[in-house]
């Protein structure tokens, strides 16, 4: 009886957490990603002699990468690491939110 109640715990836990994932997933999606993207390349643009440049290039490719395979919160997370990289942060929080 215990192995019993200690299999529907864990079968309970497991799927909150894989509905707690695919709420992050749905957070963000293909709209977020591109205007992620946009700002990002903005950013870029602008800050191009930035000593964080080719770090903040790293994360760009890593955000593209991860939205072109359809993780699109893990895109958005590599996108925002690429704004705070280059210090403008706080646009990325707004394009999250949409």
């Amino acid at each position: 009886m215990r192995s019993v109640n200690f299999a529907m715990c864990v079968a309970a836990l497991s799927l909150g957490v894989t509905v707690a994932s695919a709420n992050a997933q749905q957070m963000a999606n293909v709209e977020t990603c591109l205007s992620v993207a946009s700002q990002v390349k903005t950013a870029l643009n602008a800050n191009a002699q930035s000593p964080n440049y080719e770090a903040a290039m790293k994360e760009r490719n890593y955000g593209l990468a991860y939205c072109n395979s359809s993780f699109y919160a893990k895109g958005v997370d590599h996108y925002n690491r690429a704004l705070a990289l280059l210090g403008v942060a706080q646009n990325a929080d707004t394009a999250a939110a949409h």
